[in-house]
């Protein structure tokens, strides 16, 4: 399988040695807390699925837990890109308040 992925490149060696340098226990972390997030997803995905009130509220939720972490993204690795993907993430936030608001009862 090729990735077509140069290994001279900065991001590309900086992530290989991220990589080489994870210990079995940071393994097993980052493995229990992805199968959270993902259930999280899947709870979420299935509650917006059925049309039930507490999923939109969970969506709000899940979505402005993410804002705390561009913050510090852009704290300590200021771009253009992250800024604008946390406005992004604020507007969608903003929106779904709306239309939580604006429709009191689901469908």
């Amino acid at each position: 399988m090729k990735f077509n992925i140069d290994p001279g490149k900065h991001y590309v060696a900086e992530a290989l040695e991220k990589f080489v340098n994870l210990t079995p226990q940071k393994i097993k972390a980052l493995g229990i807390v992805s199968f959270l997030y993902a259930a999280l997803f899947l709870i979420e995905g299935i509650g917006l699925w059925m049309v039930k009130r507490w999923a939109e509220w969970f969506s709000v939720i899940l979505t402005t837990s993410l804002i705390p972490v561009e913050v510090y993204e852009i704290i300590h690795h200021r771009s253009a890109i992250k800024c604008v993907i946390l406005i992004a993430n604020i507007g969608v936030v903003a929106y779904l308040l709306h239309r939580i608001r604006k429709d009191p009862k689901p469908q």
